[in-house]
C-alpha cells in the first residue's frame, strides 16, 4: 500500500526524498528504540495479575469483569446458565460467554479434560455463527457457537428445549454484544460420570485498522471505524493497541465496555500506522515467515489501563509514546537517525545532566521469561535465558530478573522479545542536554539522532531540552538468537541447547606409551558427546588429591566424547576433576561437581634406556668440569681476573702455593650471561692439592639457564684422587630439567656416582641401607605402603600380609 511508506516517513520525521525512498524500501520497518531508561518499566515489573493468552478457569456467579480477548486465546468461560432436559440426567445443556464484542470465531480444535480433539462443523439449526461436534464424541455434542455481533438472536433449541422446566432459556436471552456457547451433551459412559470440562480457543476481536480504511488519509480498504461489520481480526499487537484506546462500546449505551474510549483524533495515528507494519514486516525463521511481532491476550474491564497497553507493548518490544498530547507507541525495529545533534545545537550555559551507566540495582546479566505454548494445552514453557558469560563477568556476579511474554505464543517471536529486552537494557547511557530553539522545535519524541559519536533515542522533550537514551541497531540482530523452545506434546523433546553443565562426566587413569616404549601416567575424562554445535570447546579442571596447585586443558573435539593428558600427571596419586563447556553465542553454564579418580595413577615403566642416557650425561660432565680446572694456570699468591664481553661478565680468582712438584690451589669462578631470550648464571669452587703424580681434587657446581630448550638447573659435587695410571672419583649431581623440548613437562633427577653407598642413622652398628659392588645390602624391612607386600631380612623373602 502506497500510504504507508509516506506514512512512516511523517511518523519519523524523516522529509527528505531520501529518507522517503529508504523507508519505502524498508517495507514498513518504522520508528523504535532502545531507551534503557524505560526498560526498568517493563523488565521484572510487578502485576496485579497474569496477563495472558488463556483463561482457562470456567468461573460462577456474578460480579465478574467483561472480557475482550484479542488475538488466539484459550478461555475456560463463565457458566452463566444450566439445564437438564428429559428424564433423569440424559441430556444437558450448558450455556457459557466467553469473552465480550464481535469475534471471529472458534479454532479447529478444543481442548477437552486435557487433550486436544476437533472439531466437526455440523449444518446450522438456529441463529448460531457455527455448529460443531467433537471428535472421539461423535454424536454426542451439539455445540452452537455465537460470536457476539449486533443483531444474533436466542439461541432457538435452547429455547425450545427448555419450555416448561422452570428455569428457562428466554427468547430474549439474545447475548447481545457477548461472544458465547450453547453445549448440548448427552450422557454416555465414555464420560466416566464426570462432567468434561471443554477449553475454547478462540478466534478473539475483529479490530479496525486504519490502513485498510479508504476514509482515513492515505488509507486503503473497506474498513470504517464506526461499522464492526466492516472489521477484522487481527493478532497485530499495535492494531490490538489502538482498538484497546479506542474502546469496544456497547451496542445501546455507546459505553466503552472493553478499553479506554478515546478519540481517534487523540491519537498519534502516524506512529501507530508505523508500528503496525513493524509487526507485519514478515522474518525467516527455519525457513519459514512469520510475523515480527503478534499478541494474543484477555483483558479484563477491571483491568488497570496502563497495565494493559504495557502488554501490548511488550509484544511488540516498545513503548508507549507521547507527542504532544497524542499518545502514540514505539514498535521495535532499527531506524535512521534522522538528524546529528553538534556543539552548535546546545545552549552554551545551561546545565545538562548525563548518566553514561545504569546503576547494578537495574543491570541485568541474565534474562528468563516464559510464554504460552497451544500445544501443550496453552500452558506457560519456558524460553532460553538469554545471558553473556563476558557481561556477568563484567558485573562482577549473576544480576537476573524475568520478563513473561505471555501474551505471545510463538517460541519464536517470544524468544525474539526476550534477547530484544535483554540488549535494550544492557544499553545503560542517558542524557538531558538544552539545545537550540531551532534544534527543539524539529525534533520529535521517537526519533533517533546522533550526538558525539553515540546513537539515541529522544524519549522526551520540554523547556528547551531533550532527553536521550543509548540505542543501537545491533538490537535487533537477529543473528545469535536462539530459535526459542520446541514444544510438542505430550512429551517436549530434549532440547540441547538447555544444557547447562557437561553431561555424564567422569574420570579414570591409565598410561600413554611412547615410540621407544617408555610410559607415561595419564588421566583419560569421558562425557556424552553434547549433539549441540554452538558447544565449542570443553574445558578441564585437575587436581592432585593434597597440593593446592590447579591444573587446566580444553578440547575443542567436543563430540568425541573423551580426553587424554599425561601433562603435570605423576605416578600412584589420586586427582579430583571437573569440566566445564564454551559456547557460542554465551549462555549460562556451570562447572560439573568434582569427581575423584577411583584409582591412583600407575607407577609408569622406567625406560631404561632414557635413564641410562640422562646417567652417561651426567657422568661425562663429572670430567668435563674437572678438566675445566685443570686447565687452568696460575702463579703463587693471590690473583683475580675479570673479563666482561658483550653479553657475558666473568669473574675468576684463585690462591695458590707451589714448592718443587707440590701443589695447592683454589679456585673460585663466577659467570653471568643475559640476552634477550637466554640467561645463564654459574658459580664454582674448587680445590686442588698435588704431590708429583698423586692429586687430590673436590668440585661445587652450581648452574642455572633458560633458553629456548626451555630451562635447567643443577647441583654437582664431585671429589677425586688420581695416580699416574687411573683415578678413583665420587659425586652427586642433583637436577631439574624439560623432558622434551618446547614440552613445558620438568622432571629431576638426582645421579649419585660411588662404589660404596650407605643410608646410615649414625647410631646402630649396621647401617640400615648399603649398596656395595652392585649389590643392595638392607638392615631393615621393605614394606609396600599397603602392608600387604614386604622384603624381610630375617630369611623370609617374599611374604605377602592380609588385611
Amino acid at each position: 500500500m502506497a500510504f504507508i511508506s509516506a506514512a512512516i516517513v511523517a511518523g519519523l520525521g524523516i522529509t527528505s526524498a531520501i529518507g522517503t525512498a529508504i523507508v519505502s524500501g524498508l517495507v514498513g520497518i518504522a520508528i523504535s528504540f532502545g531507551a534503557s531508561a524505560l526498560v526498568q518499566k517493563y523488565t521484572g515489573r510487578e502485576k496485579k495479575r497474569n496477563y495472558a493468552a488463556v483463561s482457562g478457569e470456567v468461573t460462577l456467579g456474578g460480579g465478574v469483569d467483561m472480557l475482550g480477548g484479542f488475538g488466539i486465546t484459550a478461555i475456560g468461560g463463565h457458566r452463566e446458565y444450566y439445564a437438564k432436559i428429559r428424564s433423569g440426567n440424559k441430556l444437558n445443556i450448558d450455556i457459557f460467554t466467553l469473552v465480550n464484542g464481535w469475534c471471529d470465531g472458534l479454532e479447529s480444535y478444543v481442548w477437552i479434560n486435557g487433550e486436544k480433539k476437533s472439531l466437526i462443523s455440523k449444518a446450522i439449526i438456529g441463529g448460531e455463527a457455527a455448529h460443531y461436534d467433537i471428535t472421539g464424541f461423535e454424536g454426542l455434542f451439539s455445540i452452537r457457537f455465537y460470536d457476539g455481533r449486533p443483531g444474533q438472536i436466542a439461541d432457538a433449541k435452547a429455547v425450545a428445549d427448555t419450555v416448561g422446566i422452570g428455569n428457562n432459556w428466554k427468547s430474549t436471552s439474545r447475548g447481545t454484544n457477548i461472544c458465547y456457547v450453547v453445549v448440548e451433551r448427552l450422557y454416555n459412559s465414555v464420560f466416566k460420570g464426570r462432567k468434561p470440562v471443554i477449553q475454547w480457543v478462540l478466534r478473539g476481536l475483529r479490530c479496525y485498522d486504519l490502513r485498510k480504511d479508504s476514509t482515513f488519509p492515505g488509507g486503503s480498504g473497506t474498513h470504517r471505524l464506526n461499522d464492526p461489520s466492516t472489521w477484522e481480526f487481527s493478532q497485530n499487537p499495535a492494531i490490538q493497541r489502538l482498538n484497546y484506546q479506542l474502546g469496544f462500546k456497547g451496542v445501546l449505551s455507546g459505553v466503552s465496555l472493553i478499553g479506554m474510549g478515546r478519540q481517534l483524533s487523540q491519537l498519534d495515528t502516524n506512529s501507530y500506522i508505523a508500528a503496525a507494519n513493524v509487526c507485519d514486516t514478515l522474518r525467516n525463521v527455519g525457513g519459514e515467515d512469520i510475523p515480527t511481532y503478534h499478541c494474543n491476550i484477555i483483558a479484563h474491564s477491571g483491568d488497570d489501563h496502563s497495565q494493559i497497553l504495557k502488554e501490548f507493548d511488550d509484544a511488540m518490544a516498545g513503548y508507549g509514546l507521547n507527542r504532544a498530547g497524542l499518545a502514540g507507541i514505539l514498535a521495535g525495529a532499527p531506524q535512521i537517525p534522522v538528524r546529528e545533534i553538534t556543539a552548535d545545537d546546545i545552549r552554551i550555559g545551561a546545565p545538562k545532566s548525563s548518566q553514561f551507566r545504569r546503576s547494578a540495582f537495574d543491570q541485568v546479566n541474565y534474562l528468563a521469561g516464559q510464554f504460552i505454548s497451544p500445544e501443550s494445552g496453552f500452558q506457560p514453557e519456558s524460553l532460553e535465558p538469554v545471558t553473556s558469560a563476558s557481561d556477568v563477568s563484567n558485573d562482577g556476579r549473576i544480576r537476573s530478573k524475568t520478563n513473561d511474554f505471555l501474551q505471545v505464543t510463538d517460541a519464536r517471536i517470544a524468544q525474539y522479545l526476550l534477547t530484544i529486552r535483554y540488549r535494550q537494557n544492557r544499553l545503560g547511557a542517558r542524557t538531558t542536554i538544552p539545545v537550540s530553539t531551532r534544534m527543539w522545535f524539529i525534533s520529535e519524541t521517537g526519533e533517533w539522532v546522533t550526538y558525539e559519536g553515540k546513537t539515541w533515542l529522544i524519549t522526551d522533550k520540554k523547556a528547551g531540552n531533550l532527553t536521550l537514551a543509548e540505542t543501537s541497531a545491533t538490537i535487533y540482530n537477529e543473528g545469535g538468537i536462539e530459535v526459542g523452545p520446541v514444544i510438542t506434546p505430550p512429551t517436549a523433546p530434549i532440547n540441547p541447547s538447555l544444557l547447562t553443565q557437561v553431561q555424564n562426566f567422569s574420570a579414570g587413569s591409565g598410561i600413554v606409551e611412547g615410540s621407544d616404549g617408555d610410559q607415561t601416567p595419564a588421566l583419560i575424562w569421558t562425557w556424552d558427546a553434547p549433539g549441540d554445535p554452538s558447544i565449542v570447546s570443553i574445558q578441564i579442571e585437575y587436581q592432585r588429591e593434597g597440593s593446592s596447585k590447579i591444573y587446566t586443558v580444553t578440547t575443542s573435539d567436543v563430540e568425541s566424547g573423551s580426553f587424554t593428558t599425561t601433562a603435570n600427571v605423576i605416578s600412584n596419586a589420586t586427582y579430583k576433576c571437573r569440566a566445564i563447556f564454551y559456547t557460542q553465542p554465551d549462555r549460562i553454564r556451570s562447572y560439573t561437581p568434582y569427581y575423584t579418580t577411583a584409582v591412583k595413577t600407575v607407577d609408569a615403566t622406567v625406560f631404561l634406556k632414557q635413564l641410562q642416557e640422562d646417567v652417561v650425561e651426567v657422568v661425562s660432565n663429572f670430567q668435563a668440569n674437572f678438566d675445566n680446572i685443570n686447565a687452568y694456570t696460575a702463579l703463587d699468591g693471590a690473583q683475580t681476573s675479570i673479563i666482561e664481553m658483550g653479553s657475558t661478565f666473568l669473574q675468576r680468582k684463585s690462591i695458590q702455593k707451589t714448592a718443587g712438584t707440590s701443589l695447592a690451589r683454589i679456585v673460585n669462578e663466577e659467570q653471568v650471561r643475559a640476552t634477550a631470550d637466554s640467561a645463564l648464571a654459574v658459580a664454582v669452587t674448587a680445590v686442588q692439592a698435588s704431590v708429583g703424580d698423586l692429586a687430590a681434587s673436590g668440585l661445587i657446581k652450581f648452574e642455572s639457564v633458560v633458553d629456548e630448550g626451555g630451562a635447567s638447573a643443577s647441583i654437582s659435587m664431585q671429589v677425586r684422587v688420581s695416580t699416574a695410571l687411573d683415578f678413583e672419583e665420587s659425586g652427586m649431581t642433583i637436577s631439574v630439567y624439560e623432558t622434551a623440548q618446547g614440552s613445558g613437562v620438568y622432571t629431576s633427577l638426582v645421579v649419585i656416582l660411588a662404589d660404596k653407598f650407605v643410608i646410615s642413622n649414625g647410631v646402630d652398628d649396621l647401617p640400615p641401607f648399603v649398596f656395595l659392588d652392585n649389590e643392595m645390602v638392607l638392615n631393615g624391612v621393605i614394606r609396600s605402603a599397603d602392608n600387604k607386600r614386604r622384603i624381610d631380612p630375617t630369611g623370609e623373602t617374599f611374604i605377602y600380609l592380609e588385611t
